[in-house]
């Protein structure tokens, strides 16, 4: 098992029989994708999840970037890479 940690959140990724997956184990709000065969990431749910995050509201005299806490909902779906890299570069 890999594991990286970021306090006091972290990501695990691990091989479940045939399909991998990977865990993010937040404290109040766990979540597992799937990797899928064609290299798609699943949450077998289209629930909503609650991503608590910060939100950037400019930065101090001293040059340092000031924040707030900010959460949002959103609703899960699967996530499949492109079959082509964009014109523009993505």
């Amino acid at each position: 098992m890999v594991s990286i940690k970021d306090h006091p959140d972290h990501v695990c990724g691990r091989q479940l029989h045939t399909s991998a997956i990977v865990s993010i184990e937040a404290q109040d709000h766990p979540l597992t994708l799937t990797i899928r065969p064609d290299n798609s990431l699943d949450p077998g749910s289209g629930a909503p999840y609650q991503v608590h995050g910060r939100l950037l509201i400019g930065d101090a005299v001293s040059g340092n970037y000031n924040f707030i806490p900010d959460e949002q909902t959103c609703a899960l779906a699967r996530l499949a890479p492109s079959a082509s890299i964009p014109a523009n570069g993505g």
